[in-house]
């Protein structure tokens, strides 16, 4: 779909989908990733038993790959869509090539973990802010164009998720209550930050989906 619309779109238009393309992204898969953040501690040893509390960091650090590869994966398919599929297949080669060593690095400091990190690092967010200055390069943007609508929602997330963790709760309450705690840091801090705009395009998405 994005690549559809992109191809159809000038030069305007594409700007301006792109940027509201990311910023969806980021704030409806921010709380859900948030969410699995914050879980995993209490979820994956209910679920599999305490064996497999170790995994717990592993699946921590996966979730913000795996958040910071949406970004990636819509400014890859931007490029493609200016007309530059060659620039994007040649990031993706590289990034082949820093990744092999960055593993094996990861894997001697720290096992699994230290591969897991160097998927974060390099694959992850390495990689999203590599495609982030090409295709601003590649389409003639300012660098500023496709900042708030990643930043915004991802600063969002990581603030409600600090506070979340640090809040004294009682034992007794986890995981619920932080969860709520989280998810009520987040509608706040996203409606702070764009004056109320944020909140208003996710229930016009939502209402167009019910209808």
């Amino acid at each position: 779909v994005t690549f559809s619309v992109l191809s159809q779109r000038d030069a305007i238009g594409k700007r301006n989908f792109l940027v509201r393309n990311l910023e969806l992204y980021g704030l409806c898969n921010a709380p859900i990733y948030g969410l699995g953040f914050l879980l995993a501690p209490w979820l994956i040893p209910t679920l599999y038993g305490e064996a497999w509390e170790p995994a717990v960091i592993l699946f921590q650090i996966i979730l913000g790959f795996a958040y910071t590869r949406g970004f990636m994966a819509i400014l890859g398919i931007t490029l493609n869509a200016i007309n530059k599929p060659g620039v994007n297949a040649t990031i993706n080669w590289l990034l082949v090539v820093v990744s092999i060593p960055a593993f094996v690095v990861g894997a001697q400091l720290n096992g699994t973990t230290g591969v897991a990190s160097a998927a974060l690092v390099v694959l992850g967010m390495g990689a999203t802010l590599w495609f982030w200055i090409v295709t601003c390069r590649a389409a003639h943007w300012d660098l500023s164009v496709l900042a708030r609508p990643i930043l915004f929602p991802t600063l969002s997330l990581a603030a409600a998720l600090y506070v979340a963790y640090v809040l004294p709760l009682p034992e007794e309450t986890k995981p619920f209550l932080p969860a709520v705690a989280f998810l009520s840091l987040y509608v706040g801090a996203i409606s702070i930050f764009s004056s109320g705009r944020a909140p208003r395009m996710l229930a016009s998405l939502a209402m167009r989906f019910v209808r």
